[in-house]
């Protein structure tokens, strides 16, 4: 098992101060010890499911790791393990997380990197009226959901219903959870803006029978570190080598 040593091999107290204290941005890089990072790489990528979004996360998160001299090792994971693992120290990294009180126990949060939209999306012979989460919890659809996904506070309030919970289906992946509602086994599922817009437009999903209902919520989405492998040291040491890349805020900002 690889283990990892982000940092841990300075040699002497005052190479990290002076390292830390000097901001010298071509070659930050090169003046920190190297390090390993194992991050989160969803299983559905090698059917082509979710790329784009996430070349964007991974190079947002390579820039991050070039600027404070580390190296990625990619995990592939679904996202329920993925947040065990965090815990545990056992994977380092996931990207596009939303920050939580419960996740702050287990996490560090660095960025954010991106405002992320996320929408419930239907079939059109079901989900009519269906145009806010009330109205979603009070019908008696069926509603696909990652294992381990975070879909704002709002829909966590509901989550405590009886007869809401009967009637969520949780699956590891985003594509079983895509598949469940195309083959007809539930009627709604919530997904990334992006990810709808370009299945939308690749034909995944037809609008002749799915419709985006409405917005589930919106906030923004950081790097996550597992405080179980990264020290409070490293942790700020991140979090200032993402505030020196010039791009930052402009990609948030996108």
């Amino acid at each position: 098992m690889l283990q990892l040593y982000p940092f841990k091999r300075l040699r002497q107290t005052c190479g990290w101060l002076l390292a830390a204290s000097i901001v010298v941005h071509p070659v930050m890089a090169k003046e920190l010890p190297s390090c390993q990072l194992r991050v989160q790489y969803p299983q559905e990528l090698s059917n082509g499911v979710h790329a784009r979004l996430y070349q964007r996360y991974s190079g947002q998160l390579q820039q991050l790791a070039t600027k404070a001299g580390c190296q990625l090792e990619r995990v592939e994971v679904p996202a329920g393990r993925a947040m065990m693992l965090m815990q545990k120290g056992l994977l380092d990294v996931m990207v596009g997380m939303s920050k939580t009180a419960e996740r702050e126990r287990f996490m560090y949060f660095v960025g954010p990197h991106r405002q992320e939209r996320v929408w419930a999306v239907g079939r059109t012979d079901k989900t009519l009226g269906i145009n806010n989460l009330d109205a979603l919890a009070q019908s008696p659809l069926y509603l696909s959901l990652t294992k381990g996904a975070y879909y704002g506070e709002s829909f966590a309030k509901l989550l405590p219903q009886p007869a809401f919970q009967q009637r969520l289906v949780f699956v590891p992946t985003h594509r079983q959870k895509i598949d469940l509602m195309i083959n007809g086994r539930v009627d709604v599922t919530i997904e990334d803006e992006l990810i709808l817009s370009q299945m939308f437009s690749q034909g995944t999903l037809s609008a002749d029978s799915f419709n985006k209902l409405f917005l589930v919520y919106g906030n923004p989405v950081y790097f996550a570190f597992s405080k179980s492998s990264i020290s409070e040291q490293q942790y700020q040491h991140l979090q200032k080598a993402w505030q020196q890349l010039p791009h930052a805020m402009t990609e948030f900002a996108q």
